[in-house]
């Protein structure tokens, strides 16, 4: 029984690591967003994230649909780990997306592939 467990934990051990060093290679983006569907998230970040930041929810809700309105941001596709946690986003809501691949340069730009998307709870 002792071997079993420590099979397990030594296996669960190196996914972590791996998932880790995995998550850590990939191109991340955190920025806020503008809006969802069911497969998709379009994020508003770069260069804009401090005017964001600097103002109060009414007023960065919509500046995120001027943003959007002039075609900035990034919109990226719910993969299947985002989806697998059960997370769901909302306008305004502050997200880290982590990005493999490469970004298809349009106007917004898409991300090709895009592992993972977490929301950010920065504290006050």
């Amino acid at each position: 029984m002792k071997k079993i467990f420590i099979a397990i934990s030594t296996l669960l051990l190196i996914i972590l690591i791996g998932m880790f060093i995995f998550l850590s290679i990939l191109s991340t983006e955190v920025g806020y967003v503008v809006s969802t569907s069911d497969d998709t998230i379009h994020i508003i970040s770069e260069p804009f994230l401090d005017e964001i930041e600097s103002r109060e929810e009414e007023e960065r809700l919509a500046y995120l649909e001027q943003k959007a309105d002039e075609h900035y941001g990034t919109i990226h596709n719910k993969e299947y780990l985002t989806s697998l946690f059960g997370t769901t986003f909302e306008k305004g809501d502050k997200v880290k997306a982590y990005m493999g691949g490469g970004m298809q340069l349009t106007a917004p730009g898409h991300a090709s592939y895009t592992v993972l998307i977490r929301e950010i709870n920065d504290p006050e």
